[in-house]
């Protein structure tokens, strides 16, 4: 009986050390969903600067032609190019609320060396319209950064 105490402290330390652990999967820069979710939380705590850690210099934000007049970047066209744009589309996406109510869901993350993507969905924002986001990926000195951000339709 008095062993049960002891036992509960260590259940909780290696319960912690286990979560711990899955956070540091995470933040490894060689892995595209750790991008993925960097971008996330970024959008989440709209924090310009981890959304933008994100992109690469040149990397394009774009919308496809099937998605219709409704979807359309700041600039009323259906691209934007480079980090000062995408920033500037990520300033009127949180003006216009458009990422207010967020909940994103991998459909396909494909972590091929020549191609790696991931294809998610914001079940919240874009199920009605059909919907989905892919971001592919590029490699700068040994770490992934976003090289184009495409909003399509399925």
């Amino acid at each position: 009986m008095k062993y049960i105490p002891a036992l509960i402290i260590i259940f909780v330390i290696s319960s912690c050390a286990s979560k711990n652990a899955a956070v540091i999967e995470q933040e490894d820069p060689d892995d595209i969903l750790s991008v993925y979710y960097r971008l996330i939380e970024g959008i989440k705590y709209r924090n310009y600067d981890v959304i933008l850690s994100c992109y690469s210099p040149d990397a394009e934000y774009s919308y496809d032609k099937n998605t219709g007049e409704k979807f359309k970047c700041y600039n009323n066209e259906k691209k934007v190019t480079g980090s000062e744009q995408i920033k500037e589309q990520y300033r009127y996406m949180f003006k216009k609320n458009i990422l207010d109510r967020i909940e994103f869901e991998i459909i396909k993350a494909d972590p091929d060396r020549k191609n790696p993507n991931i294809k998610y969905l914001n079940v919240w924002q874009n199920t009605d319209d059909d919907i989905v986001e892919m971001i592919s990926f590029t490699r700068i000195n040994g770490k992934y950064y976003i090289s184009t951000h495409r909003v399509m339709k399925k």
